[in-house]
């Protein structure tokens, strides 16, 4: 019988919603089959894990990642050669339900423990976040906002994978060109423009597949690329906010602030967390 693990066996403070752990196996280690009253995701960020979870078997590469539900039963080992390491993040269920309400409704969102895979690019942007919280362990409101963010990053990524897979294939090609710089900097007229539909169709299918608004989307692809000129450049932020396709200064500083909840030179001064 599955050992079963509860919330207050790790969390005594009632105002604490969140648990995270990283879990380093060995060549030949296992964690024992176990479930738990609440809810917990983990992420991959080095070597293999062989996954048992309700039954199946599954293969855990860097980027791959699971959510798990109360009473699903799971087990994580390391048969192979080489020491692994996985980020695991426990939320309180009534927490969970609260953020996950917005998406789901009255669901989990979490039914047959799926499995995601961030890829290459949005598992860079979780190690940021990772190493961020680690700097702000002790800030605690600084804490609560990137954990949720980490939290909604995987809840969002399960959900457009869902979406993905039905998307017709000119809506599928238009996702993945306006990720490149020349276009997304070009904004909703270039997004147009590649489409060849209506704004009010495109508006339509985009938020049906893909769970967003083409401005929301845009913005997204600009905000990525300002963290990684910022990160990687000396460019003057005002330069990044127009490379990034924003002629406002201002408005540039307070997306980025909603976004991240810092300014983009407070982001900067942190980029050695990020090296």
């Amino acid at each position: 019988m599955a050992q079963r693990f509860y919330w207050k066996q790790y969390v005594t403070d009632k105002q604490v919603t969140f648990y995270i752990a990283d879990l380093v196996l060995k060549p030949g280690e296992q964690i024992e089959a176990h479930c738990h009253d609440y809810y917990e995701f983990f992420v991959v960020l080095k070597g293999t894990f062989l996954e048992r979870c309700n039954g199946q078997e599954l293969v855990m590469q860097p980027g791959m990642g699971q959510l798990l539900g109360p009473d699903d039963v799971h087990n994580l080992s390391n048969p192979f050669g080489e020491q692994n390491l996985l980020y695991n993040i426990a939320v309180r269920k009534d927490r969970y339900e609260q953020l996950t309400a917005p998406l789901f409704g009255n669901g989990n969102g979490s039914k047959d423990a799926p499995v995601f895979d961030l890829g290459s690019e949005s598992l860079e942007g979780f190690r940021e976040k990772i190493r961020l919280l680690h700097q702000l362990w002790e800030s605690s409101g600084e804490k609560e906002f990137l954990l949720q963010s980490i939290c909604c990053d995987v809840l969002v990524n399960i959900l457009l994978k869902g979406r993905e897979n039905s998307a017709p294939d000119w809506l599928s090609e238009l996702y993945d060109r306006m990720q490149e710089p020349e276009n997304f900097t070009q904004g909703l007229t270039r997004m147009l423009e590649l489409a060849g539909k209506s704004q009010a169709y495109l508006n339509r299918a985009f938020y049906k597949y893909y769970g967003q608004t083409p401005t929301a989307f845009i913005n997204s692809c600009r905000m990525t690329e300002a963290c990684r000129l910022l990160r990687s450049t000396e460019e003057k932020i005002l330069d990044i906010a127009y490379i990034c396709g924003y002629e406002n200064l201002s408005y540039f500083n307070r997306q980025f602030r909603a976004r991240y909840g810092q300014t983009p030179k407070e982001y900067r001064s942190q980029k050695r967390f990020f090296e």
